[in-house]
């Protein structure tokens, strides 16, 4: 027989909470610059106790007003995973004095003229759609053709195919096939040469159309050979074809000057613009460490709140209570920010540390180096280094590279050291850079290359590098 009854008993358990500082600050560690500025900029229009400290205020305003864990009542200087973030531990005379000039609370930063955004100065380039709608339009005045076409150029995908069926545009047009390849026709004889193909053989042969150059041979090449083509299997095409090797090495370099993806002029990815968020310069033998404070505006506490927070006896509770919840939400935001940009410059010089070879001969001085060694370099959590430096990035003299890239596994050498997976893969293109065209090096024979500089690697993790590398197989690298 169950017993089921109420009891009344007392356990003790363990849990582990995050406090709303403690959140805010994870939240702000991770974010992009650019994202971060977006924060700072909503807060500023959401939170009336903050204002940004413009460049023609007065200097005597800022004297004494940065925010440090010396200026912090003890209450303040403990971590924010604590639970002394209720508003009664604050010290209130610490931050509201009768001399409003030498209390203001704002975060460190040095402000810079604004430069134009980016999106000023960016000009929009037209689609592969917006191309062909334009020129269509050009050469046909029926209605009814121009509600064909705009429905085929609708199904032309960036790479420049049209991806359905003559008979499913028929349905969604109700026009008959022949109708709708007639249009066609038309749309494959726009630029660029090559556009509204349905397969990779027909818009080869859309291409090679205008070619005086043995346009029958090339055409039963692109019928017939092109898989033995891609494999540079030159001798089987040149006897199947009864044609000298010359020939087809040459009719070979007609078809590769084609473009497989004739639309991708037209939708390559944009120039995307990175802003360092560490700079790194190089004084005499030594290098310094700079975080990017630019356009990260600067805070304080706005003075006519302060005083009503330090005479906060004659305010309504409700309008004492608001006033303190926006206070504590924009000290939280300066300590967090602050925390962010200490927390981005001590990984920054961790790195420098380890990877000073790197700095100073090039991807050959890349050591290996993981998010464990640097933790434990700067007596942080893994998850904290891997936040500070993910979308993160850093100018060094070499040029601009994101954090991550200084983080990479290894292999160990004969002589007992390691070397970094970025120098082998360097390697392994030098190697292939520098092979006889004619006769290219297979995966064994690279990796027999690298045991005689030392290195212990398997064949199939050189394919992997290769294939990581974009480079082909040996069957597919050789030239004749």
């Amino acid at each position: 027989m169950v017993d089921i009854g109420l009891r009344l008993e007392l356990k003790q358990t363990q849990k582990l909470l995050m406090t709303p500082s403690l959140q805010m600050a994870i939240k702000l560690l991770q974010l992009t610059k650019l994202d971060l500025v977006q924060v700072v900029r909503q807060e500023l229009m959401e939170n009336p106790l903050l204002e940004e400290v413009v460049a023609d205020t007065p200097a005597a305003e800022h004297e004494g007003a940065e925010i440090s864990a010396e200026g912090l009542s003890s209450s303040e200087a403990e971590p924010a995973s604590q639970s002394e973030d209720s508003l009664s531990e604050v010290d209130w005379g610490q931050y509201f004095s009768d001399d409003d000039n030498n209390r203001e609370i704002y975060s460190n930063y040095e402000h810079k003229e604004a430069t134009p955004s980016w999106e000023s100065t960016l000009a929009q380039t037209p689609s592969l759609q917006e191309h062909l709608l334009w020129q269509f339009r050009l050469i046909t005045q029926n209605a009814q053709e121009q509600k064909i076409g705009e429905t085929i150029i609708g199904n032309i995908d960036d790479n420049g195919y049209l991806k359905i069926s003559v008979e499913e545009l028929s349905e969604a047009v109700q026009v008959d096939a022949q109708t709708v390849s007639k249009v066609l026709k038309r749309i494959q004889s726009l630029e660029p040469t090559g556009v509204g193909a349905r397969d990779l053989k027909e818009c080869l042969l859309l291409q090679i159309q205008g070619s005086v150059e043995s346009t029958q041979l090339i055409r039963q090449i692109i019928e017939h050979h092109l898989v033995n083509l891609e494999r540079k299997k030159y001798q089987v095409i040149a006897g199947a074809l009864k044609i000298p090797l010359p020939e087809v090495v040459a009719l070979a370099q007609v078809i590769a000057s084609c473009d497989p993806k004739p639309g991708r002029q037209f939708n390559a990815e944009q120039a995307r613009y990175v802003i360092p968020d560490v700079y790194v310069y190089k004084l005499e033998d030594e290098y310094v460490v700079v975080v990017n404070d630019e356009g990260i505006p600067r805070l304080r506490i706005n003075n006519l709140y302060k005083k009503i927070l330090r005479k906060g006896n004659n305010a309504p509770p409700a309008t004492r209570k608001y006033i303190e919840d926006k206070f504590r939400s924009a000290l939280w935001l300066i300590k967090s920010i602050q925390q962010r940009q200490s927390t981005l410059y001590r990984v920054a010089e961790s790195i420098v540390k380890f990877q000073r070879e790197f700095l100073d001969n090039g991807i050959s001085g890349l050591k290996p180096l993981t998010l464990k060694d640097v933790a434990s370099d700067i007596s942080m959590h893994e998850s904290t280094v891997s936040r500070v430096t993910t979308n993160k990035y850093v100018q060094i003299p070499r040029g601009i590279f994101e954090l991550k890239y200084f983080f990479h596994s290894g292999l160990e050498t004969r002589t007992g050291g390691a070397i970094s997976s970025v120098r082998i893969k360097d390697m392994i293109k030098r190697i292939v850079a520098a092979e006889d065209k004619c006769h290219p090096l297979t995966d064994i024979q690279i990796q027999h290359i690298l045991k005689q500089r030392g290195i212990d690697i398997a064949r199939r993790t050189i394919t992997k590098y290769r294939e990581a590398l974009n480079i082909t197989a040996a069957g597919r690298r050789k030239e004749f």
